[in-house]
């Protein structure tokens, strides 16, 4: 990241969050108390966070109610989920952030319902991948089932409905074929993946139209490469008869890691220089992480 980068943006904190309020007409989200934030922290970049996508929420469903007022018909009558878009390199710890702030959301608002999804779970299986000719592309965007991701974001976007979609299993490398996930109707929706603020190649439009903030999560190159190591080693550790992952578990791990960075080095790397960084200019919200996945700062891009 380029300093050029970050030009529209400024740090985040809960005090900064909270004097734009006056710019919102005063909306203050009903759940984030303030003695509660005040007792978490004033000064805390994350629940600066927690507070901006409460915020954006009540927006978002005083704007519904709008929309349903203005049509004054049952047909239109819904409750959208507000979608939170979560992107970054490979390695970078997308699926844990997810985790972590949908348990934060569930912690000051326990009624909440929220659901995580990844779109990992729109990968090609590998037999397909295979067919296509494209499994040493895996993770770039013509290796994703595109018009089955931007169906579910459009869905999810504009309908309050439960939808079934596969499940990519990171332990076998493929796609589930007895499983999906049912994705309930819920207020938070966070969708996290490589690709999730990328341009759909089908239509040209960037997968990230359909959500309500986006985060992006950053960190250097040598930190990313050590996480990634550090999961590979997990995922050794995990392998078992059958599994994906067992030939290079067979190996000595010091060979078995140089084949994973040399992997890296062909497929990730490309990917990241070519797709997945680019699409930071997308983020409304970008997230500085040092050793140990310890969040830095959080940078908020000027409205």
């Amino acid at each position: 990241m380029t300093n050029n980068d970050l030009l529209n943006y400024h740090e985040l904190n809960l005090k900064s969050v909270s004097q734009m309020t006056s710019l919102r007409g005063r909306i203050d989200p009903a759940y984030l108390k303030p003695q509660v934030m005040q007792q978490i922290g004033e000064q805390s970049s994350f629940f600066g966070l927690l507070y901006l996508i409460g915020l954006e929420q009540k927006l978002k469903i005083n704007s519904d109610r709008n929309f349903d007022q203005f049509f004054k018909g049952a047909f239109y009558k819904r409750k959208t989920p507000f979608l939170i878009g979560v992107s970054g390199a490979v390695s970078v710890g997308k699926s844990t952030f997810a985790k972590n702030l949908a348990a934060s959301l569930r912690q000051i608002n326990p009624n909440a319902r929220i659901e995580v999804v990844s779109t990992d779970n729109f990968l090609y299986s590998n037999t397909e991948l295979m067919q296509k000719d494209l499994m040493e592309k895996k993770g770039f965007p013509e290796s994703f089932d595109n018009q089955k991701l931007w169906q579910f974001l459009i869905n999810a976007a504009s309908f309050n409905e439960v939808q079934e979609i596969p499940i990519y299993d990171h332990q076998t490398y493929d796609i589930l074929t007895n499983k999906q996930q049912k994705v309930r109707a819920a207020d938070f929706l966070i969708i996290e993946g490589i690709n999730a603020f990328q341009i759909n190649p089908l239509n040209q439009l960037p997968f990230c139209e359909t959500m309500d903030i986006t985060i992006y999560l950053n960190a250097s190159n040598e930190a990313i490469l050590d996480w990634f190591v550090q999961r590979f080693d997990q995922l050794l550790d995990k392998a078992t008869p059958g599994n994906f992952y067992e030939q290079y578990a067979k190996m000595d791990r010091n060979t078995a890691n140089k084949l994973a960075l040399a992997t890296y080095a062909q497929i990730n790397q490309p990917n990241f220089e070519q797709n997945i960084a680019p699409s930071l200019k997308r983020a409304k919200i970008i997230i500085q992480f040092e050793a140990g996945h310890q969040i830095k700062q959080i940078l908020m891009r000027d409205y």
